[in-house]
């Protein structure tokens, strides 16, 4: 990796939506509880032509956390700027990020106004080429990052970078010239996203009105309002695995659904496309009850044997990651 021992020069231009630091600005409504990490050694990572930066960012409220940083430890790939904000945990998580501290890069333990502010905050002191939201309990695959790096380089006019996400199912594909009809354009969301930080400081941060559906309208105003370029890589190449439960899983329907209409309005969507739409996604959750019916499934999706194999080996990894683990969460 590309480490420097003094403080890299940052330049942010006057138009740019974010604002780069290297430490989190001090916010006089939260209470900034504990920090830490190699920043605070006077370590810093920097790019690199060959090695790229790539920054993670983790949110974290006593959840898992111990199985994302191990997988982000296990990575083949070595210039990585990991960056863990948490809304003020148990002392739990206060001892894995000391722990830890060697392997994080900048961590942070202070009150938020939930995950999307939490992930706000996380941009805010990124330095990287590319950014991943990497949630807490989620896990990297082994060869993610060299995947995602080898992705770049063979795609550098792309703005954002996409691979395969394993959750209950295999997600995967990425159909930007429906995001008028859907928002499930892209199946592998989280820790399967990478996306430029310059895109990021062209669109701006996370708007913390909707608070399970604002990474929808990101992508809304990536794709829509300033055209930018998405590359997904092969499905059978599974960069994250995501466990089940996650807060979106956790949020209800209809208020989801009610924030994904709100963000189509308020991006100036045509109010009856937006009806259509609210009916039809409705219709879709009550036949996936009574029947079973999949409305999410991305069509391009067709397992085959190497696909089943590389999920194993997903599953597989995964279960190894939890296994190394030296916190519990209840210890």
């Amino acid at each position: 990796m590309t480490k420097v021992f003094k403080s890299p020069q940052i330049i942010n231009k006057e138009n740019d939506k974010i604002k780069t630091h290297l430490f989190l600005p001090i916010n006089l409504n939260y209470n900034r509880i504990s920090e830490g990490g190699l920043r605070k050694k006077g370590i810093f990572k920097i790019s690199d032509q060959d090695k790229p930066l790539i920054s993670i960012i983790t949110t974290n409220l006593n959840d898992d956390l111990e199985s994302t940083i191990l997988s982000v430890i296990d990575q083949d790939y070595e210039n990585i700027e990991f960056i863990i904000k948490d809304g003020g945990s148990d002392e739990t998580t206060r001892k894995i990020l000391e722990f830890y501290n060697d392997n994080i890069d900048y961590w942070v333990i202070e009150k938020d106004n939930g995950i999307y502010d939490g992930i706000n905050g996380g941009l805010k002191v990124a330095t990287g080429d590319y950014i991943v939201i990497l949630d807490s309990g989620d896990v990297l695959n082994k060869n993610a990052l060299n995947s995602i790096v080898k992705l770049a380089k063979n795609n550098p006019k792309a703005d954002c970078l996409l691979g395969s996400c394993l959750k209950q199912r295999l997600m995967h594909g990425y159909r930007p010239d429906e995001i008028n009809l859907r928002f499930n354009i892209f199946a592998s969301n989280s820790g399967s996203f990478f996306l430029k930080r310059e895109a990021y400081k062209t669109i701006g941060f996370y708007d913390t009105r909707y608070i399970a559906s604002a990474d929808y309208d990101l992508l809304y105003k990536m794709i829509v309002k300033y055209k930018m370029v998405g590359v997904c890589g092969d499905k059978d190449n599974i960069l994250s695995i995501k466990p089940e439960g996650g807060f979106s899983d956790q949020y209800p329907f209809l208020k989801t659904l009610y924030d994904e209409c709100r963000i189509r309005f308020n991006n100036n969507q045509n109010f009856l496309i937006i009806f259509y739409i609210f009916i039809a996604r409705c219709i879709s959750k009550i036949l996936s009850r009574i029947k079973k019916f999949d409305g999410n499934k991305m069509s391009n999706y067709l397992p085959n044997e190497n696909t089943n194999l590389e999920i194993k080996k997903a599953r597989a990894y995964y279960k190894n990651i939890l296994n190394k683990r030296k916190f519990l969460r209840n210890a």
